[in-house]
């Protein structure tokens, strides 16, 4: 834990895509979120950061790691502003996953 609501994940040697992990890990959270509070209560914003690629020591790559998270939340409340307010009208943003009319989970 690197604080608040804040997790540090080291991938030794990873050998799979990262984008794929990170999809596993989204998938999960969104779901223990639909488990615990029977809607989507639950994000995740992962930034990637890969050595030495982003940096050559903690600090480099944990600031890179950081200023990816915050463009992935940036992105991600573009996207629920765009599902809210989006073409179609305005829907409820507990149901930004399409699950009005039982189309859903």
């Amino acid at each position: 834990r690197l604080g608040g609501d804040e997790f540090v994940v080291v991938v030794p040697g990873a050998k799979e895509d990262l984008g794929s992990y990170v999809a596993r890990l989204e998938a999960v959270t969104v779901e223990a979120g639909w488990a615990v509070c029977g809607e989507a209560c639950l994000s995740l914003s992962v930034g990637i950061a890969v050595y030495p690629l982003d940096g050559d020591d903690a600090k480099g790559l944990l600031a890179a790691a950081d200023r990816r998270m915050y463009e992935a939340k940036a992105r991600h409340k573009a996207d629920q502003q765009t599902l809210i307010e989006g073409p179609v009208g305005i829907i409820s943003p507990s149901d930004k996953y399409g699950t009005a009319g039982g189309a859903g989970r």
